[in-house]
């Protein structure tokens, strides 16, 4: 398969999904009754939630499928299971913590903790047959599809072993079976052809395989209206008969039934699994796929797509990866794809932090400040993000920006606990290559926003060529909310436009982040009523963090921040020591579990290289003559040059050289004491370029 048209079908495929969990977010757990009653037959989206935040549905496919990146020698079922470690707060965010015993996730993710791994960590001799066979089965799969490239046999076999993580019996069929259906979908146009091919790769003596030939066959007895089909599976397969919180098999009665009666339509299939209720999201995102793959991007209405504006944010313990765009995330599914034919991709998609607008209605999330004086209006248009001056006045301006920070006031609602690290950072270089092929006469201006102050590049002005204008960020700015291209009427301005044709964020990053600065973020009620505050920037992994005394307070407890994509090169700490000290200043983190770091365990200093398993290695001691209780210790670590210091104040504490190696990655604070760690600021520096 062509790579631009693999690109495409994931897209389609993974919008759908998009597209379905958004459908069906706000009536989720409804009865169909209830349904109809409040809304009548679901047409449109229940709720305009402009940024929709987190979902377990996305994050998911999202995140597992990094378990194919982890290059150590492991096998896969564990690589699988260290995933889930890897990308996963302790009982905040990414998936429902409903309790052990209650929730397939929890109970799962506590095992792997004790030690599990799969298939033992989801078996049902262990968690139980009912636990084992609830949706999440199925509902984190999609992505085994998107990276086979229509390969079913490829997307069933990933998709069991990663189900097998978490669940069990018909869970893992029914991983199989959404896998196996996306990949099939990828080359085929008839519905009922993706379902009968699908279900050769679930077993025929699972409860899954009965309930998808009874739909069928009830469909083929009753194919002119879905409502008696609909009333058979909940008078015959309602969530009592098998128990649980979210049965995989009543959903799945569902999910069948809307494809066959939906006739390989995504409208008419994604408005009858709504208005059907039960777990909406749940059963709307993974038919999107299998429908988005099946009838491609041109066979989706507008009015679902719009609405999403390219944006998906999630919930992992990776801050800086939790913003993101669909058209993106769907690169690199890709890129996996063809990573695992052995193929190479081509060399305009192999750029990290480089914004294209090739695909259909491809934003990457950028919006326009529309107002009175400056009607503006943003499409994708042949490749390219067109930016519409329906009115412009003389001496206003337009603002085409792209968020890179999100606070609470920024998103509807906070179901699954998102929370975020910036994804652009001060001494970064944003790139506009703009086009005015009208001759306007405007000035342009790239700019940044934190939480009060604008910062702004100097004027540019373009004529019909394509130019590309740049604006370096200045060291001292605390964070980059926002960023844009600043559009000045220099004259009044009607039924015109300009054109950009990409942005791209240069890495290398060079600020302070002190502790005395930031503040706790009011996230407000969660999924399940909760209160939730967390300090902005910060992502809490696991333990206790909180600001007391102008610094970061640390008990037993992991903080990842700053940028994923950056090749960090120097780094300093400026902390306080105690006598039970134990604590490591992480870089190249690339999970919760993945990283190096110097730990200083009391007077002792150590390299450690962590994949999952920790190998630590002594490289000194500081001298015990200068440490005391509160004495400020500094940690100055090198990376590029290989030279490790600990300070206090002027006084060199310890010296040594080492040999790493460059990589990219956030960076992480862990106390590994009971005692509380005091973390005053960091300093960061990152090489230029970022990761390659």
């Amino acid at each position: 398969m062509e790579f631009k048209e693999y690109y495409l079908k994931t897209y389609a495929s993974w919008l759908g999904k998009i597209i379905g969990i958004r459908l069906g977010a706000p009536i989720e757990g409804w009865e169909y009754e209830e349904i109809v009653k409040t809304y009548g037959e679901i047409k449109y989206y229940p709720v305009d939630y402009d940024v929709f935040a987190a979902d377990d549905d996305s994050n998911g496919p999202l995140f597992f499928v990094k378990a194919l990146n982890d290059n150590s020698d492991d096998d896969l079922l564990t690589k699988m299971s260290n995933v889930v470690l890897n990308y996963v707060m302790d009982g905040q965010g990414f998936f429902w913590w409903g309790g052990e015993g209650i929730s397939t996730e929890h109970t799962a993710y506590n095992n792997l903790k004790k030690g599990m791994i799969a298939p033992v960590s989801g078996s049902h001799k262990i968690n139980g047959v009912e636990v084992s066979t609830q949706i999440g089965g199925q509902i984190f799969s999609d992505c085994w599809g998107y990276i086979s490239m229509g390969d079913p046999f490829l997307a069933s076999d990933y998709a069991k072993k990663m189900a097998s993580v978490t669940h069990d019996l018909d869970g893992i069929e029914g991983a199989s079976f959404v896998a196996s259906a996306i990949s099939i979908a990828y080359n085929e146009t008839d519905i009922k052809v993706v379902i009968d091919k699908a279900l050769e790769f679930v077993s025929e003596e699972s409860n899954y395989y009965k309930i998808v030939k009874e739909i069928k066959e009830f469909y083929y007895n009753n194919p002119d209206d879905y409502t008696k089909c609909l009333n058979y599976i909940i008078k015959n397969h309602h969530y009592g008969v098998y128990g649980g919180i979210c049965p995989i098999i009543s959903n799945t009665a569902l999910m069948v039934m809307s494809m066959y009666y939906g006739e390989s339509d995504f409208d008419k299939t994604m408005c009858i699994l709504a208005t059907a209720g039960w777990d909406t999201d749940c059963n709307l995102g993974n038919v999107g796929s299998i429908m988005g793959a099946l009838v491609g991007i041109e066979g989706i209405d507008e009015k679902w797509i719009k609405p999403i504006n390219d944006l998906l944010l999630s919930s992992s313990s990776i801050g800086s990866l939790n913003i993101d765009t669909v058209s993106n995330t769907a690169l690199e599914f890709c890129k996996i794809g063809y990573k695992l034919k052995g193929l190479d991709i081509l060399e305009r998609y192999k750029k990290d932090k480089r914004f294209l607008f090739d695909l259909p209605y491809s934003t990457q999330s950028f919006r326009t400040n529309s107002y009175r004086y400056a009607e503006t209006n943003l499409i994708n248009s042949n490749g390219k993000l067109k930016v519409l001056i329906n009115n412009g006045y003389e001496g206003y301006h337009t603002n085409v920006y792209q968020k890179t920070y999100y606070s609470p006031s920024d998103v509807y609602d906070a179901r699954y606990d998102p929370i975020f690290s910036p994804t652009v950072y001060p001494n970064e270089t944003i790139q506009f290559k703009v086009c005015n092929n009208e001759k306007l006469d405007l000035s342009f201006y790239i700019y940044v926003k934190d939480y009060e102050n604008e910062y702004i590049s100097e004027e540019y002005f373009v004529n019909d060529s394509i130019k590309t204008i740049t604006y370096k960020i200045p060291k001292d700015i605390k964070i980059i909310c926002e960023y844009g291209l600043k559009i000045k009427y220099n004259t009044r301005i009607m039924r015109s436009f300009i054109e950009i044709y990409e942005v791209e964020i240069v890495k290398g990053y060079d600020y302070v982040l002190d502790f005395k600065d930031l503040f706790y973020e009011d996230w407000g009620l969660n999924f399940i009523g909760e209160s939730r505050k967390n300090i902005n920037q910060l992502v809490n992994v696991y333990g206790n963090s909180f600001l007391n005394d102008n610094c970061l307070n640390l008990e037993e407890a992991m903080v990842i921040f700053s940028d994923y994509k950056s090749v960090v090169s120097k780094l300093e700490i400026l902390f306080e020591y105690n006598d039970d000290l134990n604590m490591e200043y992480c870089f190249q983190v690339k999970g919760n579990n993945i990283y190096k770091s110097i730990m200083i365990d009391k007077n002792r200093v150590y390299f450690v290289d962590r994949v999952n398993s920790v190998k630590k290695e002594l490289i000194g001691e500081i001298n015990n003559k200068i440490l005391e209780t509160s004495l400020n210790l500094r940690l100055n670590i090198d990376v590029k040059y290989g030279n490790i210091e600990v300070l206090h104040g002027d006084v060199n504490c310890f010296k040594h050289s080492f040999d790493f190696k460059s990589d990219y990655g956030c960076v992480a604070i862990k106390n590994n004491s009971k005692n509380i760690l005091k973390v005053y600021k960091c300093m960061l520096k990152a090489e230029s370029g970022g990761k390659k």
